[in-house]
Order: C-alpha cells, then structure tokens, then sequence
C-alpha cells in the first residue's frame, strides 16, 4: 500500500513534521542531535536514489541512439 501516489505525496510532509516534534521534545535533553542525524540519513538516501534514477534516465537517452562519451580507463 506504500507504492500509492496519495501515500508518497504524504511521506516527506509527514516525516517533517515527525522530525519537528522530535526535535522539540528531545532537545531540552540535550538530545536534539538525534534527529537532525535521522534527517541527514534519510536525506543521503533520498539523493542517492535520485543520483541513481538520473543515471538510468541518462543511460536510456543514451540507447535512443545518442552516443555515449568516451571514458578513458586509468591504468
């Protein structure tokens, strides 16, 4: 049920605000770090899937007959 469009459009606003109150309530415990580690994890993750996703986008462009550029191999 994940994989729905409602679902994904829900996830990074929810996540937001998940993190917002995380930080409120556990900074006075000199906790607050924690969440900004969980948000930069999950943000590492989210930029390499879009890393990955543009990569392929690339590689189909490139198989439509677009050549590919020349990589010189380091020996």
């Amino acid at each position: 049920m994940f994989g729905s469009e409602t679902m994904k459009k829900l996830f990074l606003p929810v996540m937001i605000v998940v993190f917002l109150l995380g930080t409120y309530y556990l900074y006075p415990l000199q906790l607050g770090a924690i969440p900004f580690l969980l948000a930069s994890i999950y943000f590492f993750y989210a930029a390499i899937k879009q890393t990955r996703l543009d990569r392929k986008r690339k590689g189909e462009k490139s198989e439509r007959g677009q050549p590919k550029k020349n990589r010189k191999k380091i020996k």
